[in-house]
């Protein structure tokens, strides 16, 4: 058990939750950096809802939103709020705060997640590992508050499930996940229109980074460990930005034989971000734990500090540590 909470920070049921958040009239919502759909999908929704209940609520985002989601901010405009209940959706670790959410470090009243790696850091939280994504979470909680799921809240809360699962292909997708899903195609999600814009559709930019990243792949344990890498030349060369990176991560598993795969990206601080995707039979949040990082078991995230040879070795030695062929 990864949960480091004391008796002043603990774990909390749904009611507890709900109590919690009706309770506040001002609420702050906090999104982790690096952007992605269960994030903004989950924390919008939350403001939609608070809103709906006669709550002042916002989204703390970071400046740059990838292009694929700015579409999701469409229906939403920040309120101006002076005491706020501070609300962490879908964050670990407070490591994972953007530089906006870096005065807040430490004063998180409660935190919505499904990451098992959760650290325990806010004041409460509401954890439920077995979800595949925090919007599955939250579409139970919004119907604890009594929140009417209206198509903005819908679409926000498909596209975090389905980002989260790969688009239902994850091994971390359930039957709930599926209910939970066609509940919300039911409600007016467009599914359709959603997975068509996150699968299916890539900008150009996106697709020479890929061809690079594509081309850096190298193999290691006969085959069955995969290493892409993405240098900061690459990324000034495609004129990529953060969000053409996502969906890269799973590629190398996709090839016949490899069970770790792992991206690299070179930071433009040094050293360099590694995401890790997995099959069945090894554990990609106890390799990126290892190295100060966490996620699931199929899929996980860290920083290795130094040159691209030195974070490839000492991946590889921590993946060779935690094989289980």
């Amino acid at each position: 058990n990864n949960w480091k909470g004391t008796k002043r920070k603990m774990q909390i049921t749904f009611d507890e939750a709900a109590a919690i958040l009706n309770s506040q009239q001002e609420l702050l919502i906090l999104t982790h950096r690096n952007l992605d759909g269960d994030t903004l999908g989950s924390a919008l929704a939350l403001c939609y809802g608070l809103r709906q209940r006669g709550k002042r609520a916002s989204v703390l985002i970071e400046e740059t939103v990838p292009p694929k989601y700015q579409w999701l901010l469409e229906a939403y405009r920040p309120q101006p709020l002076e005491k706020p209940l501070l609300v962490a959706v879908d964050i670990a670790d407070e490591q994972l705060f953007h530089a906006a959410e870096e005065p807040y470090r430490g004063q998180i009243q409660l935190c919505i997640d499904h990451h098992e790696t959760n650290t325990g850091y806010a004041e409460q939280t509401l954890l439920v590992p077995a979800a595949a994504a925090t919007a599955e979470i939250m579409f139970d909680l919004l119907q604890q508050l009594g929140v009417r799921i209206t198509v903005d809240i819908a679409n926000a809360l498909f596209t975090g499930i389905a980002t989260d699962t790969g688009g239902f292909r994850f091994s971390n997708v359930t039957a709930t996940t599926h209910q939970t899903a066609a509940a919300l195609l039911r409600l007016g999600a467009e599914g359709y229109t959603i997975n068509r814009i996150m699968f299916e559709t890539k900008s150009r930019e996106q697709f020479e980074l890929e061809k690079m990243a594509m081309d850096s792949m190298t193999f290691y344990e006969e085959g069955a460990v995969a290493f892409m890498y993405i240098t900061k030349e690459m990324m000034e060369r495609s004129k990529a930005n953060q969000g053409d990176i996502e969906g890269l991560s799973g590629r190398s598993r996709q090839i016949e034989g490899v069970k770790v795969g792992a991206l690299l990206k070179e930071k433009s601080s040094g050293g360099y971000k590694v995401s890790v995707r997995t099959g069945l039979s090894t554990d990609a949040s106890a390799i990126c734990a290892k190295l100060g990082g966490g996620g699931h078991k199929r899929a996980g995230g860290c920083d290795i500090p130094g040159t691209c040879e030195e974070a490839t070795h000492r991946l590889l030695e921590v993946i060779r540590s935690e094989w289980n062929g």
